[in-house]
């Protein structure tokens, strides 16, 4: 069943169906409101329109009702928050993301959680012109890059260094 209407969401989603997606999901939680993957592409979809206040809250319900998190969820929802420039939220869903005692993972899902935290963490510093903190995330990604990635990072810690030499000089906007 979830697989089916994993499925359906994506298909109508991808298709540029939003109203049609969004009626699939509100049906779905009236008769059913406990159920986080109704919840989980009900956000997915708003925030497909920009409705990025409602995207946020039904992707907190979803996450609230799964008995173990997926990271996907809170990992949706950072990019919620990122898009819709509510950088502090990023930086405290940051924390859940990496948490060991929300998420028994290890290994290579252990490194992608970091990984993503780490680059929305940048993003939100950026975001909130704190160069400072952005630079040292910069620095903690620069291990998981090889090649044109490591120089894109490399490049953006200068660009870091720079904002910093000009608030120094002229002082935070």
């Amino acid at each position: 069943m979830h697989v089916f209407f994993a499925w359906h969401m994506t298909r109508l989603l991808r298709q540029k169906q939003f109203e049609a997606a969004e009626t699939v999901c509100r049906k779905r939680i009236k008769r059913s409101p406990r159920n986080a993957e109704y919840h989980y592409w009900l956000g997915r979809t708003l925030w497909r329109q920009e409705q990025f206040d409602e995207a946020v809250k039904e992707l907190r319900v979803a996450i609230g009702l799964r008995k173990a998190t997926l990271s996907a969820d809170r990992i949706d929802l950072i990019r919620v928050l990122l898009e819709a420039r509510r950088y502090e939220e990023v930086l405290k869903e940051c924390e859940h993301l990496t948490d060991p005692r929300f998420h028994k993972i290890s290994g290579v899902f252990k490194k992608m959680h970091e990984y993503a935290a780490y680059e929305a963490k940048y993003q939100a510093y950026v975001g909130l012109r704190r160069y400072r903190e952005a630079k040292e995330i910069l620095k903690l990604l620069l291990p998981y890059q090889r090649g044109k990635g490591r120089d894109q990072l490399l490049h953006n810690i200068k660009v870091c260094e720079e904002f910093l030499v000009r608030e120094d000089i002229e002082g935070p906007d």
